[in-house]
């Protein structure tokens, strides 16, 4: 059994440093749905991130669990690629999925744009 001070650094781990989890972690095994921690890259060319935050609106309203890297993929192969409506199935209780892309993040290798699948759980809907 762990010792008590080891779970509380994790659990502040998990809830305050939720902004850029290290894949394959402890910590992402704890936080992410694990549909968006199966999502394989494309054409990957930086490193895969995973983000978890709270929305906030006079108290926490939602949660949004984000998984981005570069990729020199363009939109309709990622579009191809991730069935946005399968993951949908697998996340029970995230309200809505989408794919983003964009160009220029600093950082990014030149031909690099940055892709990300985003999860979006509004507490007020559920």
């Amino acid at each position: 059994m762990a010792p008590p001070a080891l779970l509380f650094g994790m659990f502040v781990y998990a809830f305050y440093e939720n902004y850029a989890i290290r894949p394959y972690s402890p910590v992402s095994y704890l936080v992410m749905a694990p549909a968006l921690r199966s999502i394989t890259p494309i054409a990957q060319c930086s490193p895969l991130v995973y983000q978890r935050y709270f929305q906030e609106c006079g108290g926490i309203c939602g949660e949004q669990q984000r998984v981005w890297f570069g990729t020199t993929a363009t939109l309709d192969t990622l579009q191809n690629t991730y069935d946005l409506d399968d993951l949908r199935a697998q996340l029970d209780g995230f309200d809505e999925v989408s794919l983003h892309m964009s160009t220029g993040r600093p950082g990014l290798p030149e031909g690099c744009s940055e892709a990300s699948i985003s999860a979006y759980d509004d507490y007020a809907i559920d």
